[in-house]
């Protein structure tokens, strides 16, 4: 029932220690990854945008058939024509 020395919660830095130096640089690097990201929801559009334009292009080009391609669609069960019986 100890636990772990990391599940138990830690007593505050002494000033001027090295962990109050770290994690004061945590802190300054956490504001800066803030400055040039923005907000978490920031960064959840940006990476739902990025996502998107990855499905819309490769979808555009998977409209676009190239006749070496269609081998490949005959295996899935796709017919030659594009067309289901």
């Amino acid at each position: 029932m100890g636990g772990s020395p990391s599940s138990r919660p830690s007593a505050p830095a002494a000033p001027g220690s090295r962990r109050a130096a770290e994690a004061h640089s945590m802190s300054e690097r956490d504001m800066a990854r803030a400055q040039l990201i923005g907000s978490p929801t920031t960064l959840h559009w940006i990476l739902r945008v990025a996502v998107a334009a990855c499905f819309i292009g490769h979808g555009a080009f998977g409209l676009m058939t190239k006749a070496a391609w269609v081998p490949y669609f005959t295996i899935f069960g796709i017919p030659e024509g594009g067309r289901g019986s």
